[in-house]
């Protein structure tokens, strides 16, 4: 038995954080523990970087398994929307939709997606392979919290704190351009609140009380279709946060805003969302203030997120030995660096090419 099910037998609720050095089985380990899950009728969500991974891993899953399983993929992916160019265009721009106008929308592989998740998951264990950016989907359609998130060697913070930035520049064109249209004053409140110093969320909030979120839709929709009658135009403006503020205040959610001399941070605040789930995180060098681990000791009474979530068991174990490899764990004291970063350093290079000519046998 992998040690997530023999941790998950004694503790069936408990969160899980694994930063064990890249080749001590991390991976390998979770996709059993998915199994063992299945198998017992539990449900699953597995989130990794890409859907070539979440293939590979699929994979690795025994044929029983397989039959439970799917590759949850979004709208931009080609084999799932005819329209996939045209929202990959509009993805760093509005947020949209040619489902209305779509004329296979009784065979979308989209939406065949949807009811595979929603057949099962009254009666059987499922295991579902996806992106960060689906994971919300695939838990509202699974519509229950007893799921197990594994997040495997994708940031906390993407699930937990997704954040997108603007620049005083870009507002002030979107400003001027929702001035130039009609019956856009809820959109404009929403600027009005990326730019204050002082407009306070809950201000926010009492518009769209009083307001009602029908005149939000009525005015997202008509910007949408706006950027729908030229996709390509590599002029449009960059709505994202004020969609996705408008999404937080149609739920009911919290968000917040950072202001910095040029920029606009705007970050969701999902904590209390996946503190309803269990939650594995597989990482090996996890950024700092995610995890008490990786904390540094100078920062004192700010909690960690994945600490937000609960409370949690931690794994960490050297890689075994093998004869064939040998494993380079390349850290700082102040910084953590991604796989790119290093891929592409010079130095590291360098170091790893003056390790191998000191052992001609590896």
């Amino acid at each position: 038995m992998d040690k997530y099910s023999a941790l998950y037998e004694i503790y069936p609720r408990l969160n899980v954080l694994d930063i064990s050095p890249t080749g001590s089985g991390k991976t390998t380990s979770a996709i059993q523990h998915a199994e063992y899950l299945v198998t017992r009728g539990k449900n699953v969500v597995v989130v990794m970087q890409s859907y070539k991974l979440l293939e590979e891993a699929r994979n690795r899953l025994h044929a029983d398994t397989k039959k439970r399983t799917l590759i949850f993929k979004g709208k931009t992916q080609e084999d799932i929307c005819p329209f996939f160019k045209e929202l990959t265009a509009l993805y760093e721009h509005v947020i949209t939709s040619y489902c209305k106008d779509c004329k296979d929308r009784k065979k979308c592989q989209y939406y065949k997606q949807i009811n595979w998740i929603k057949q099962r998951r009254d009666f059987d264990g499922m295991c579902i392979f996806t992106v960060a950016n689906n994971v919300s989907i695939v838990l509202s359609t699974i519509e229950s919290k007893n799921v197990t998130i594994i997040v495997d060697d994708v940031p906390i913070s993407y699930l937990l704190e997704p954040t997108d930035v603007i620049t005083y520049g870009e507002l002030e064109q979107i400003k001027d351009y929702l001035s130039s249209m009609e019956n856009t004053t809820l959109m404009q409140r929403v600027v009005d609140f990326l730019f204050a110093d002082t407009f306070e969320i809950e201000s926010l909030r009492n518009d769209f009380v009083k307001y009602g979120g029908e005149f939000f839709r009525a005015e997202t929709e008509k910007l949408a279709a706006q950027a729908k009658k030229d996709p390509w135009n590599e002029d449009l403006l960059d709505f994202k946060i004020i969609y996705k503020i408008i999404a937080r205040l149609q739920e009911n959610r919290s968000f917040y805003k950072e202001k910095s001399k040029k920029t606009v941070i705007f970050s969701e605040d999902n904590i209390d969302f996946y503190r309803d789930y269990r939650i594995l995180y597989l990482n090996a060098t996890p950024a700092s203030l995610e995890t008490r681990e990786t904390t540094p000791d100078y920062v004192i009474g700010i909690p960690s997120l994945y600490e937000l979530l609960g409370d949690y068991y931690l794994f960490f174990e050297p890689p075994p030995l093998n004869e064939n490899w040998v494993i380079l764990q390349v850290d700082g004291d102040d910084y953590k660096y991604s796989k790119d970063t290093i891929a592409n350093s010079k130095p590291v290079k360098n170091c790893i090419k003056e390790i191998l000519s000191l052992n001609d046998g590896i």
